[in-house]
């Protein structure tokens, strides 16, 4: 099974959410003739209407996020399922940003500072 979950975990006043704002699609395939089990689970942190820049949504929309609430909400993530893979095969974890990792983030910081603290390798 694949299973995928979308969920919507701070969205600006303007973004018009789903009554349940999580989704889930499960999928079964075999590998080798075998059945293998997989889960995605993706999480969007902060929702603005705007396609702009994240600082500019943020200010426009009336909704400012402190560097140490997005620090702390993308750990709490990065920690999720911290034991769901062990001997099941590899974890894989990704973080997609708006702009690149020079550009700033919802209060204004570099993306690059913003998210130093996590420590994970960055493809162009």
């Amino acid at each position: 099974h694949l299973v995928a979950s979308i969920d919507t975990l701070s969205p600006a006043p303007s973004v018009e959410t789903p009554s349940s704002s999580r989704e889930e699609a499960a999928f079964s395939y075999d590998g080798e003739g075998k059945a293998v089990r997989k889960l995605l689970a993706c999480r969007t942190l902060y929702a603005w209407r705007e396609a702009v820049s994240p600082h500019l949504a943020a200010e426009r929309e009336g909704m400012t996020v402190e560097d140490a609430h997005v620090r702390s909400l993308l750990a709490a993530c990065l920690s999720e399922g911290e034991n769901l893979g062990k001997g099941e095969g590899d974890v894989w974890k990704l973080v997609e940003t708006a702009g690149g990792v020079a550009s700033p983030g919802p209060s204004g910081t570099l993306q690059c500072d913003l998210y130093r603290c996590v420590l994970m390798p960055l493809q162009p």
